[in-house]
């Protein structure tokens, strides 16, 4: 009985072991060809004077790189999340071309 109880509290923690280390295969780094960050920072004043008021947008908006024109999957959370981000309006456009449009609409200059 004594026997028994070994033998099967060793096959259980060989069985858990495996489980575990399985896990333990380590994880992949994405490189920074796979995602993209585009940064804008800018601040207008409401006249042309330094000492007017002003307004100052800070963008870093990060987006996936298409490794290719096929690639169907990195085109739809792209404009997924532009729609949700900078608005519906911006879907179709290239990442960097979308913040910077959003950024000449947000900070309107006559």
């Amino acid at each position: 009985m004594k026997k028994r109880n070994l033998v099967l509290s060793v096959m259980t923690t060989c069985l858990v072991s495996c489980f575990l280390l399985s896990g333990c295969n380590g994880q992949k780094q994405i490189d920074s060809e796979t995602v993209k960050t585009v940064k804008v920072e800018e601040q207008a004043h409401l006249q042309d004077d330094t000492v007017s008021p002003a307004c100052k947008i800070t963008i870093d908006y990060s987006y996936l790189a298409e490794s290719d024109a096929a690639d169907s999957i990195a085109q739809r959370i792209n404009r997924t999340i532009q729609a949700h981000v900078l608005g519906k309006e911006y879907i179709r456009m290239n990442p960097e071309v979308a913040v910077d449009s959003f950024k000449n609409t947000y900070i309107w200059k006559n």
